[in-house]
Order: structure tokens, then C-alpha cells, then sequence
């Protein structure tokens, strides 16, 4: 089954390491408009949010 995600807006907690941060890039790869990812660590959401650029992502992790 496969989900057409160009409309989706998605939240992801915890999306700046481990399960989160893979939901967030494979979001990205799949075309996903709009991801918004949520962490308490500012150094881990910056270090996220230059990979996520790297594969495609726009935006930025606040």
C-alpha cells in the first residue's frame, strides 16, 4: 500500500535521533509537504535538521 503524502502535514516527536529522525527522512523522501519536528535538544535538532537538508528537506528545526 503505498500513501500519497504530497498533501500530508505530519508532527514528529522526538524526530531529531533514532525511530523520529528516520520517520522524518523517509517522510521527506516520499514527497511529505510539510513535517514539523519536535526535540528538547537544540544541538541534536541542528545536527537533524543539516542531515534532512542533505535528503531533500526544506525549512528548519526549531
Amino acid at each position: 500500500m503505498r500513501i500519497d503524502n504530497s498533501t500530508n502535514s505530519v508532527l514528529i516527536t522526538g524526530g531529531t535521533q533514532g525511530l523520529g529522525y528516520e520517520i522524518a527522512k523517509n517522510l521527506i523522501e516520499n514527497g511529505c509537504k510539510e513535517i514539523v519536528v519536535a526535540g528538547r535538544d537544540p544541538q541534536k535538532g541542528a545536527t537533524a535538521e543539516k542531515k534532512l537538508h542533505k535528503g531533500g528537506g526544506k525549512g528548519e528545526i526549531s
